[in-house]
């Protein structure tokens, strides 16, 4: 995505191992001035670096920022991609002008040129269902014990949006694989 609207400059996808310093420090003070989670003043994500950054600017000041993760979930045996959005935020006196929105839909249409499947996370419904989001709660972390038994670590409340026209596995429990976001 690059482009603007007004004097807003958006750009992405940015692989996060890309992120200098500058960025990084840049990236950190918008994270913290929209979270109270003490993690980003030790660094720019809090549980697992994303693979992927969104960037909003406007006259270079970075007011908004989106990160997607590449995760895969199983559901019955079967594996799917999805993106998982992390740290979408937008700089208090940027709000209301729907940069949400605009960078959840590009997201949206690069994960599904690319063989995503849904996009999910974790966040306020009041303020994704206009993106398209619903609400889920039979997400799981997946947990394998010593014998190789796969049970549900804990049950998530979640958010999915679908991508190419998939629909969300109804009745029994998705599988996050991995780490969570």
């Amino acid at each position: 995505m690059s482009g603007g609207r007004g004097s807003l400059l958006f750009s992405g996808p940015l692989r996060d191992d890309a992120v200098d310093a500058c960025l990084d420090g840049e990236l950190r003070e918008l994270l913290c001035l929209c979270f109270s989670d003490e993690c980003f003043r030790r660094g720019r994500y809090c549980k697992e670096a994303p693979q992927h950054r969104w960037l909003v600017r406007d006259e270079g000041k970075l007011v908004a920022h989106c990160a997607l993760h590449e995760k895969r979930v199983r559901v019955e045996g079967e594996f799917f991609a999805v993106g998982g959005l992390s740290e979408v935020c937008v700089h208090p006196g940027y709000r209301g002008r729907g940069l949400v929105r605009e960078m959840v839909a590009e997201v949206a249409d690069w994960s599904q040129e690319r063989g995503f499947s849904f996009l999910l996370l974790f966040g306020a419904e009041a303020v994704y269902r206009s993106s398209g989001f619903v609400a889920v709660k039979n997400l799981c972390s997946e947990i394998v014990r010593e014998n190789g038994e796969v049970v549900c670590g804990a049950t998530t409340a979640g958010m999915v949006l679908p991508l190419r026209g998939t629909r969300w596995f109804e009745g029994g429990s998705v599988y996050l694989i991995g780490q969570g976001f």
